[in-house]
């Protein structure tokens, strides 16, 4: 039992931790670089401990909080080695000062980036679980620009796209008026949709039939509004 409930302490103390991309690989490779500048050109005095922010703010971003501290942790580290190897004496405050500033650089860029990637992930499941609604509905559902231009179709709609030989590019309108020949009545169905195109404000409601099947569809059109 024991042994089960440390693995589980593991396993959430993990989850704290984001798997870093190949920025907090690039952004560590920077510290140790402006490291060796320090000490290879004998340039502390000239760079300061200004040079290791940008590396410590973008480990922060990318790998989180934990990643951000270590960074910190480093960037003191190396602070603290390039002033001694050149003989500069620095007191605990100033030693504390530095460590503090990092840290909270660090540390405070985590919690950033922790908040926009949770966001990103939050408003992606919304996305998901909006596009699973309406793929489920048994009718074809599409969202348009007032140009006619398709911004959102589910499987439905995409579906019938399909079987019905509508031309895959171009605006609603032309897609539809692509199978006018196919109905029961053409030139109506023609006319209508022209309608359709100028009058984007409008509430309608429309029924065609597929000549020599005995198909009929029904199409709604119903204006949204900017709830801003």
């Amino acid at each position: 039992m024991n042994r089960d409930y440390d693995a589980a302490v593991a396993v959430r103390s993990l989850s704290f931790v984001r798997r870093p991309t190949a920025v907090t690989f690039v952004a560590a490779a920077g510290l140790g670089l402006t490291f060796g500048v320090m000490i290879a050109f004998d340039v502390f005095s000239t760079l300061g401990a200004i040079a290791f922010t940008p590396w410590v703010a973008l480990i922060g971003f990318d790998a989180g909080i934990v990643g951000g501290a270590l960074a910190s942790l480093a960037a003191t580290s190396f602070w603290v080695v390039a002033a001694n190897e050149q003989n500069i004496a620095n007191s605990t405050n100033q030693l504390l000062v530095r460590f503090i500033f990092f840290g909270i650089l660090g540390v405070g860029l985590g919690l950033v980036g922790a908040r926009l990637r949770g966001s990103e992930r939050s408003q992606s499941n919304i996305a998901a679980l909006q596009s699973a609604f309406i793929d489920s509905t048994l009718d074809g559902i599409c969202l348009t620009d007032a140009e006619g231009k398709i911004l959102i179709s589910n499987a439905t709609l995409r579906r019938f796209s399909v079987e019905l030989g509508l031309a895959q590019h171009g605006t609603v309108i032309d897609r539809l008026l692509s199978i006018a020949d196919r109905l029961t009545e053409p030139a109506r169905y023609r006319a209508r949709m022209r309608e359709l195109a100028v009058a984007v404000d409008a509430q309608t409601s429309d029924e065609f039939e597929l000549a020599g099947t005995g198909r009929c569809f029904r199409g709604y059109t119903s204006p949204v509004v900017d709830p801003a």
